[in-house]
Protein backbone atom coordinates (compact mmCIF):
# COMPACT_ATOMS: atom_id res chain seq x y z
CA UNK A 1 0.00 0.00 0.00
CA UNK A 2 3.35 2.20 0.65
CA UNK A 3 4.49 2.78 -2.76
CA UNK A 4 7.86 3.19 -3.58
CA UNK A 5 9.23 6.00 -5.50
CA UNK A 6 9.81 4.07 -8.69
CA UNK A 7 6.92 2.32 -9.16
CA UNK A 8 4.46 5.18 -9.98
CA UNK A 9 5.52 6.96 -13.15
CA UNK A 10 4.03 10.38 -14.02
CA UNK A 11 3.00 11.49 -17.67
CA UNK A 12 3.50 14.73 -19.28
CA UNK A 13 4.86 18.38 -17.39
CA UNK A 14 1.31 19.34 -16.47
CA UNK A 15 -1.68 17.49 -14.38
CA UNK A 16 -4.98 16.38 -16.86
CA UNK A 17 -7.54 18.18 -14.41
CA UNK A 18 -7.31 19.67 -11.14
CA UNK A 19 -9.51 20.97 -7.73
CA UNK A 20 -8.83 23.62 -5.53
CA UNK A 21 -6.91 21.46 -3.27
CA UNK A 22 -5.84 18.34 -5.51
CA UNK A 23 -4.14 17.96 -9.20
CA UNK A 24 -4.62 14.61 -10.99
CA UNK A 25 -1.87 13.53 -13.00
CA UNK A 26 -1.87 10.76 -15.33
CA UNK A 27 0.96 8.00 -14.95
CA UNK A 28 1.62 4.39 -15.00
CA UNK A 29 2.29 1.75 -12.19
CA UNK A 30 4.85 -0.75 -12.31
CA UNK A 31 5.18 0.94 -15.91
CA UNK A 32 2.54 -1.54 -17.15
CA UNK A 33 -1.13 -0.06 -15.69
CA UNK A 34 -2.86 3.45 -16.64
CA UNK A 35 -3.68 5.04 -13.25
CA UNK A 36 -4.54 8.19 -12.16
CA UNK A 37 -2.26 10.05 -9.63
CA UNK A 38 -4.32 12.79 -7.32
CA UNK A 39 -1.53 14.83 -5.07
CA UNK A 40 -2.74 16.76 -2.30
CA UNK A 41 -1.27 20.66 -2.56
CA UNK A 42 -0.30 21.66 0.39
CA UNK A 43 0.25 24.42 2.61
CA UNK A 44 0.64 22.86 6.14
CA UNK A 45 1.53 18.93 5.87
CA UNK A 46 3.42 18.34 8.79
CA UNK A 47 3.74 14.99 10.50
CA UNK A 48 0.33 15.15 12.04
CA UNK A 49 -1.11 15.46 8.50
CA UNK A 50 0.77 12.72 7.30
CA UNK A 51 -0.39 10.01 9.73
CA UNK A 52 -4.23 11.23 8.63
CA UNK A 53 -3.42 11.13 5.10
CA UNK A 54 -2.08 7.28 5.77
CA UNK A 55 -5.02 6.36 7.97
CA UNK A 56 -7.62 7.50 5.45
CA UNK A 57 -5.99 5.86 2.62
CA UNK A 58 -5.89 2.81 4.94
CA UNK A 59 -9.69 3.42 5.09
CA UNK A 60 -10.36 3.81 1.41
CA UNK A 61 -8.11 0.53 1.20
CA UNK A 62 -10.28 -1.27 3.63
CA UNK A 63 -13.78 -0.35 1.76
CA UNK A 64 -12.23 -1.35 -1.79
CA UNK A 65 -11.04 -4.85 -0.12
CA UNK A 66 -15.08 -4.90 1.30
CA UNK A 67 -16.63 -3.93 -1.62
CA UNK A 68 -14.48 -6.08 -4.42
CA UNK A 69 -14.37 -2.89 -6.47
CA UNK A 70 -18.26 -3.02 -7.29
CA UNK A 71 -19.17 0.28 -5.91
CA UNK A 72 -15.28 2.04 -4.78
CA UNK A 73 -12.78 2.36 -6.86
CA UNK A 74 -10.08 0.60 -6.23
CA UNK A 75 -6.74 1.71 -4.45
CA UNK A 76 -3.23 0.80 -5.37
CA UNK A 77 -1.58 2.74 -2.53
CA UNK A 78 0.11 6.66 -1.60
CA UNK A 79 3.19 7.59 -1.82
CA UNK A 80 4.47 10.62 0.65
CA UNK A 81 8.18 11.04 -0.34
CA UNK A 82 8.25 11.76 -4.51
CA UNK A 83 8.35 15.55 -4.21
CA UNK A 84 6.73 17.88 -1.15
CA UNK A 85 3.03 16.25 -1.35
CA UNK A 86 1.45 13.12 -0.71
CA UNK A 87 -0.40 11.47 -3.69
CA UNK A 88 -3.04 8.41 -4.02
CA UNK A 89 -2.55 6.05 -6.65
CA UNK A 90 -6.07 4.59 -8.73
CA UNK A 91 -6.80 2.65 -12.00
CA UNK A 92 -7.45 5.29 -14.92
CA UNK A 93 -11.01 5.42 -15.71
CA UNK A 94 -11.56 6.08 -19.15
CA UNK A 95 -15.07 7.18 -18.81
CA UNK A 96 -14.17 9.92 -16.31
CA UNK A 97 -15.89 11.14 -13.45
CA UNK A 98 -20.23 11.03 -13.77
CA UNK A 99 -20.66 14.77 -14.78
CA UNK A 100 -18.01 14.23 -17.76
CA UNK A 101 -19.63 11.06 -18.22
CA UNK A 102 -23.44 11.93 -18.69
CA UNK A 103 -22.97 14.75 -20.94
CA UNK A 104 -20.41 12.96 -23.28
CA UNK A 105 -23.69 9.91 -23.35
CA UNK A 106 -26.94 12.08 -22.93
CA UNK A 107 -29.09 8.75 -23.54
CA UNK A 108 -27.40 6.44 -20.89
CA UNK A 109 -29.58 5.12 -18.08
CA UNK A 110 -29.43 7.76 -15.18
CA UNK A 111 -31.67 5.93 -13.08
CA UNK A 112 -29.33 2.65 -12.66
CA UNK A 113 -26.51 5.74 -12.07
CA UNK A 114 -28.02 6.78 -9.20
CA UNK A 115 -29.03 3.69 -7.51
CA UNK A 116 -25.29 2.52 -8.43
CA UNK A 117 -24.38 5.61 -6.18
CA UNK A 118 -26.63 4.55 -3.43
CA UNK A 119 -25.18 1.07 -3.58
CA UNK A 120 -21.37 2.52 -3.04
CA UNK A 121 -22.84 5.02 0.02
CA UNK A 122 -24.84 2.42 1.82
CA UNK A 123 -21.21 0.65 1.44
CA UNK A 124 -19.51 3.25 3.04
CA UNK A 125 -22.65 3.68 6.13
CA UNK A 126 -23.04 -0.04 6.96
CA UNK A 127 -19.02 -0.55 8.02
CA UNK A 128 -18.53 -0.29 11.57
CA UNK A 129 -17.99 2.21 12.69
CA UNK A 130 -19.74 3.66 9.34
CA UNK A 131 -17.53 5.34 6.84
CA UNK A 132 -18.79 9.19 6.05
CA UNK A 133 -17.67 10.34 2.17
CA UNK A 134 -17.77 13.85 3.46
CA UNK A 135 -17.63 15.23 -0.14
CA UNK A 136 -20.32 13.29 -2.21
CA UNK A 137 -21.21 14.78 -6.00
CA UNK A 138 -20.71 13.63 -9.71
CA UNK A 139 -17.14 14.46 -9.99
CA UNK A 140 -16.06 12.61 -7.32
CA UNK A 141 -17.35 9.56 -8.48
CA UNK A 142 -16.27 8.06 -11.57
CA UNK A 143 -17.25 5.25 -13.91
CA UNK A 144 -15.86 2.31 -15.15
CA UNK A 145 -15.49 0.79 -18.41
CA UNK A 146 -19.06 -1.16 -17.73
CA UNK A 147 -20.85 2.26 -16.73
CA UNK A 148 -21.02 1.13 -13.43
CA UNK A 149 -20.59 4.19 -10.83
CA UNK A 150 -17.84 4.06 -8.33
CA UNK A 151 -17.49 6.36 -5.57
CA UNK A 152 -13.85 7.97 -5.00
CA UNK A 153 -12.50 10.71 -2.67
CA UNK A 154 -14.24 9.80 0.30
CA UNK A 155 -12.98 10.33 3.91
CA UNK A 156 -10.42 12.96 2.20
CA UNK A 157 -12.36 15.96 2.94
CA UNK A 158 -10.52 16.38 7.01
CA UNK A 159 -7.24 15.63 5.36
CA UNK A 160 -7.61 18.41 3.18
CA UNK A 161 -8.32 21.03 5.87
CA UNK A 162 -5.31 19.84 7.48
CA UNK A 163 -3.36 20.01 4.71
CA UNK A 164 -5.03 23.42 3.51
CA UNK A 165 -5.18 24.54 6.93
CA UNK A 166 -8.51 25.67 5.97
CA UNK A 167 -11.99 24.92 7.60
CA UNK A 168 -13.57 21.94 5.69
CA UNK A 169 -16.42 24.41 4.79
CA UNK A 170 -14.49 26.89 3.31
CA UNK A 171 -11.77 24.53 1.70
CA UNK A 172 -14.55 22.78 -0.11
CA UNK A 173 -15.94 25.64 -1.76
CA UNK A 174 -12.73 26.19 -3.62
CA UNK A 175 -14.35 23.02 -5.56
CA UNK A 176 -17.57 24.30 -5.25
CA UNK A 177 -18.56 21.71 -2.92
CA UNK A 178 -20.76 24.07 -0.90
CA UNK A 179 -23.73 23.41 -3.60
CA UNK A 180 -24.29 20.75 -2.25
CA UNK A 181 -23.30 20.36 1.29
CA UNK A 182 -25.88 20.58 4.10
CA UNK A 183 -26.94 23.07 6.62
CA UNK A 184 -26.04 21.52 9.50
CA UNK A 185 -22.34 22.23 8.06
CA UNK A 186 -22.04 25.23 8.45
CA UNK A 187 -22.76 25.99 12.02
CA UNK A 188 -20.08 26.09 14.68
CA UNK A 189 -19.38 22.49 15.39
CA UNK A 190 -21.12 21.09 12.29
CA UNK A 191 -19.90 17.44 12.24
CA UNK A 192 -19.64 14.97 9.32
CA UNK A 193 -22.57 12.53 9.47
CA UNK A 194 -23.85 9.86 7.00
CA UNK A 195 -26.91 12.26 7.64
CA UNK A 196 -24.90 14.93 5.53
CA UNK A 197 -23.71 12.22 2.89
CA UNK A 198 -27.71 11.98 2.11
CA UNK A 199 -28.13 15.60 1.79
CA UNK A 200 -25.50 15.76 -0.67
CA UNK A 201 -26.73 12.18 -2.20
CA UNK A 202 -29.88 14.21 -2.89
CA UNK A 203 -28.56 17.14 -4.21
CA UNK A 204 -26.39 14.59 -6.65
CA UNK A 205 -29.16 13.01 -7.82
CA UNK A 206 -30.80 16.31 -9.01
CA UNK A 207 -27.37 17.43 -10.36
CA UNK A 208 -27.37 13.80 -12.35
CA UNK A 209 -30.78 14.22 -13.72
CA UNK A 210 -30.48 17.85 -14.50
CA UNK A 211 -26.72 17.95 -16.31
CA UNK A 212 -26.70 21.32 -13.92
CA UNK A 213 -25.37 21.88 -10.77
CA UNK A 214 -27.59 22.36 -7.62
CA UNK A 215 -28.51 25.81 -7.55
CA UNK A 216 -27.16 26.44 -11.13
CA UNK A 217 -29.13 29.44 -11.37
CA UNK A 218 -27.56 31.20 -8.81
CA UNK A 219 -24.14 32.70 -9.75
CA UNK A 220 -22.82 33.21 -6.07
CA UNK A 221 -22.30 30.41 -3.72
CA UNK A 222 -22.40 32.74 -0.73
CA UNK A 223 -26.14 33.64 -2.17
CA UNK A 224 -26.69 29.34 -2.10
CA UNK A 225 -25.52 29.43 1.53
CA UNK A 226 -28.09 32.42 2.55
CA UNK A 227 -30.90 30.10 1.06
CA UNK A 228 -30.04 26.57 2.78
CA UNK A 229 -29.66 28.58 5.99
CA UNK A 230 -33.00 30.06 5.70
CA UNK A 231 -34.26 25.99 5.27
CA UNK A 232 -34.95 26.87 1.61
CA UNK A 233 -34.42 23.69 -1.16
CA UNK A 234 -34.14 24.09 -5.13
CA UNK A 235 -37.06 24.34 -6.85
CA UNK A 236 -38.47 21.32 -8.90
CA UNK A 237 -36.85 21.11 -12.45
CA UNK A 238 -39.01 22.38 -15.11
CA UNK A 239 -37.35 21.04 -17.67
CA UNK A 240 -38.63 18.14 -20.28
CA UNK A 241 -35.41 16.77 -19.89
CA UNK A 242 -35.09 15.98 -16.49
CA UNK A 243 -38.61 13.78 -16.50
CA UNK A 244 -37.54 11.62 -19.40
CA UNK A 245 -34.54 10.97 -17.60
CA UNK A 246 -36.46 9.74 -14.72
CA UNK A 247 -36.97 12.52 -12.68
CA UNK A 248 -40.90 11.70 -11.64
CA UNK A 249 -42.98 12.91 -8.59
CA UNK A 250 -41.80 10.04 -7.18
CA UNK A 251 -38.15 10.16 -7.42
CA UNK A 252 -38.86 14.08 -6.29
CA UNK A 253 -40.45 12.98 -3.29
CA UNK A 254 -37.30 11.10 -2.17
CA UNK A 255 -35.05 13.87 -3.04
CA UNK A 256 -36.38 15.99 -1.26
CA UNK A 257 -36.57 14.08 1.75
CA UNK A 258 -32.83 13.93 1.33
CA UNK A 259 -33.26 17.79 2.66
CA UNK A 260 -34.97 17.13 5.49
CA UNK A 261 -33.76 17.95 8.97
CA UNK A 262 -30.94 15.69 9.74
CA UNK A 263 -33.06 13.02 11.91
CA UNK A 264 -35.44 13.11 9.20
CA UNK A 265 -33.34 12.23 6.28
CA UNK A 266 -33.97 8.56 5.07
CA UNK A 267 -30.90 5.89 5.23
CA UNK A 268 -28.84 4.63 1.95
CA UNK A 269 -30.31 1.40 2.74
CA UNK A 270 -33.69 3.01 3.16
CA UNK A 271 -33.44 4.66 -0.14
CA UNK A 272 -32.17 1.18 -1.58
CA UNK A 273 -36.13 -0.16 -0.74
CA UNK A 274 -37.26 2.87 -3.15
CA UNK A 275 -35.50 1.58 -5.51
CA UNK A 276 -36.31 -2.05 -5.08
Amino acid sequence: MILEVSEVRRIGQYPVKGTGSADIWEGYYLNKERVAIKILRAVHCGPQTLRRFKREAEIWKLMWEADHGEHILPFYGFCQNDGPFPYVVSPWMVNGTVDEYIRKHPIVDHYALIKGICEGVNVLHDMTPPIVHADLKASNIVVDASGNPLLADFGFAKVLEDVTGVDFTMSVGVSNSQRWLAPELYYDGGMLTTQSDIFAYGMTILEIMTHQVPWHEIRRTTQVIIKLSKGEIPPRPSDPAASERGLDDHLWELVKSCWLAPEKRPSARGILAFFG
